[in-house]
């Protein structure tokens, strides 16, 4: 679209792949329409991992996250929120976007707040099954709202809610739909791009006990920085062909040779495994905000996408009993993926580049 050729868009993610992989995505659509897209992040060392090789303009803003922490936590984060305003309101008039879209995380908030002080044009992108803490605050006074799921939890009483789906990679668009005609092998373990302790710590105790009876598996585990290490020390001693890395920059080629994935349930991970359709465990990070990846997770088990298996019913023989059995039955992986298939929004990011055009050119 012609009109919007040259403008600027200011797009506010951080902390996590979760809020920053989907961030992107549109960035890059934005710009081979012409766009101008600059990033603010908030600053964090993963955040430089994901940043890494990509030609992306990025301003860091640090801001404390509020939601689930302690009291002291809290008050000091309070504090400083009016320094980190400031900070935002002279990156926005600067910068002079004519849109301010926020992902989520803590720099997201202030981003799109001094966006709204300034009179820009603004937009919050919600991908999990819960309106987050953020995006609850800034759902009354911007101009858009678009969810990833249908019924997000939260939205009530407030106006200007579209559901988009969750923008996806290209390359992991690209990855070919999986087919089963014989058992899986193949599995994959992610607790995002930050990794997950519990993932680190269990996880290799099921895939040991699954090994003794599909002893060819093979296992890629993304551990998070610091961990691979020990983690790899584990596979290694109860005899699993495992490969621990801290980050997997190539996702997409992950996938493509998946044939399972043990994962988290945050909105990212879902949007990408259901793009594909690869059948999956979830395994709901037990403090979530709101909880809201165990909602997330629903949606694929009602639909027979995934199984789930919360924290607290976590039993090592148990887990490792379904999965082995899982893993035979190709034809339930056959349903699996399908069901998976049908869930996903292959036309996330171009329904949002859309609607986000349309915004710019009003």
């Amino acid at each position: 679209m012609a009109s919007s050729a040259g403008k600027k868009v200011l797009i506010a993610a951080g902390k996590t792949g979760g809020h920053m992989f989907p961030a992107f995505a549109l960035g890059e659509s934005l710009s081979e329409r012409a766009c101008e897209v600059v990033f603010v992040t908030g600053g964090a060392k993963i955040e430089n991992i994901i940043l890494q090789g990509k030609n992306l303009k990025t301003i860091p803003l640090p801001a404390p996250r509020l939601k689930g922490m302690g009291f002291w936590q809290q008050a000091s984060g309070v504090s400083r929120l009016p320094g980190i305003l400031l900070k935002a309101l002279s990156i926005v008039h600067k910068e002079a976007p004519v849109l301010v879209i926020g992902f989520g995380g803590a720099a997201a908030g202030p981003t799109v707040l001094a966006g709204k002080i300034l009179r820009k044009r603004t937009a919050i992108c919600e991908q999990n099954a819960v309106l987050g803490f953020t995006n609850s605050v800034l759902a009354p006074l911007v101009d858009k709202v678009f969810l990833g799921v249908e019924n997000t939890k939260g939205r009530f009483g407030v106006g200007r809610f579209e559901v988009v789906g969750t923008p996806v990679r290209k390359e992991i668009l690209a990855v070919e739909p999986k087919q089963y005609s014989t058992r899986a092998r193949r599995v994959l373990v992610t607790g995002g791009s930050q990794g997950a302790l519990f993932l680190n710590t269990h996880v290799p105790d099921v895939l040991g006990s699954v090994a003794k009876d599909i002893r060819d598996i093979e296992v890629i585990h993304q551990t998070g920085v610091g961990n691979a290490k020990w983690v790899q020390q584990r596979y290694d001693a109860l005899g699993v062909n495992a490969r621990c890395v801290e980050f997997i920059s190539d996702m997409a080629q992950a996938y493509d040779w998946a044939e399972f994935i043990i994962a988290r349930a945050g909105a990212s991970t879902i949007a990408e495994i259901t793009a594909i359709g690869i059948p999956a465990l979830l395994i709901p990070f037990a403090r979530a905000s709101d909880n809201h990846q165990v909602h997330n997770a629903k949606i694929l088990v009602e639909a027979g996408a995934s199984l789930m298996c919360e924290e607290k019913d976590f039993v090592v023989d148990s887990v490792a009993s379904t999965i082995s059995s899982l893993l035979a039955d190709n034809n339930r992986l056959e349903e699996m993926a399908s069901a998976s298939r049908k869930l996903g929004r292959r036309d996330a990011l171009e329904r949002l580049t859309t609607r986000v055009l349309e915004l710019l050119e009003r």
